[in-house]
């Protein structure tokens, strides 16, 4: 079945409302669709009734922002989103996103000397937002002449005033997608800047943890490294998943449906 199992829509940092983008899906004969949020489930009823007015096979998901000396990502699919567990972590992620928001402007401010003011910002339809939306602003204010120029100079990582994500642990992540009965999965490995050696012994840490899968087909992995990625996942019993990371930035160069994968999805719903 054709999959595209990594979308963000306006509930999070995405440009499309979950309607748009199940159309989008549909007119690219794309079969099965998760819209992985981040750190964030309040599209998910909407993303639902609107994969099901396009007849795709719908998928709950989320991505979640983790810190292991590096950034690292996951995403939940299947989870119980009432679950005590899950619904306190993400409460501790909402908290930790509302004083990153609030440093980040500190920190252009007092960085790059650019006053960014909260209702500068266009929000979402939810109650998340963030870097993708400052720089938004920042290329509305004309002070970038791209979302990801605006990244690149200010807010990306290693910029004045990048404030980093979150304050979970893989741990953390992983444990409360499977304890409220959902699928964690590793997105985009190639983005973790980890050594081989290394990589594959938090991969294996991350495997004891309850991880079932990684994002094997991820738009910028290469031959090699969806070689690498595939071998791993055949060692520690992991399944693949395929991901667009779709945001509708045309800066960034993103396609919903790429890579096209044909993808069995059995092993992510039993």
């Amino acid at each position: 079945m054709i999959s595209d199992l990594h979308i963000h829509s306006s509930f999070s940092d995405g440009s499309f409302k979950p309607l748009e983008i199940a159309k989008m899906a549909f007119e690219k004969n794309i079969a099965a669709i998760s819209i992985t949020d981040h750190d964030t489930v309040t599209g998910l009823k909407e993303a639902e009734t609107a994969a099901k007015g396009y007849n795709l096979f719908y998928i709950k998901g989320i991505e979640l922002s983790a810190y292991d000396i590096f950034e690292i990502h996951f995403l939940g699919y299947n989870f119980n989103q009432d679950h005590p567990l899950f619904k306190e972590t993400l409460d501790e992620l909402k908290n930790y996103r509302e004083y990153r928001n609030k440093k980040t402007l500190e920190n252009l401010k007092n960085m790059c000397g650019i006053e960014l003011l909260e209702s500068d910002i266009i929000k979402t339809d939810g109650e998340c937002w963030g870097s993708m939306h400052i720089a938004r602003a920042l290329v509305k204010k004309g002070l970038a002449k791209s979302v990801q120029g605006a990244f690149n100079k200010y807010v990306g990582r290693h910029c004045p005033a990048y404030v980093r994500e979150s304050r979970i642990t893989p741990k953390q992540a992983i444990g409360m997608i499977v304890q409220s009965g959902g699928k964690a999965v590793l997105a985009h490995p190639s983005k973790i800047p980890f050594n081989k050696e290394f990589f594959e012994k938090k991969l294996a840490e991350f495997a004891d943890l309850g991880l079932s899968g990684i994002e094997t087909y991820y738009p910028s992995h290469t031959l090699s490294e969806i070689n690498y990625f595939h071998l791993l996942a055949k060692k520690y019993n992991l399944f693949e998943t395929a991901g667009s990371d779709f945001h509708g930035e045309p800066s960034r160069g993103e396609v919903l449906g790429r890579p096209h994968i044909d993808l069995d999805l059995k092993k992510i719903l039993t």
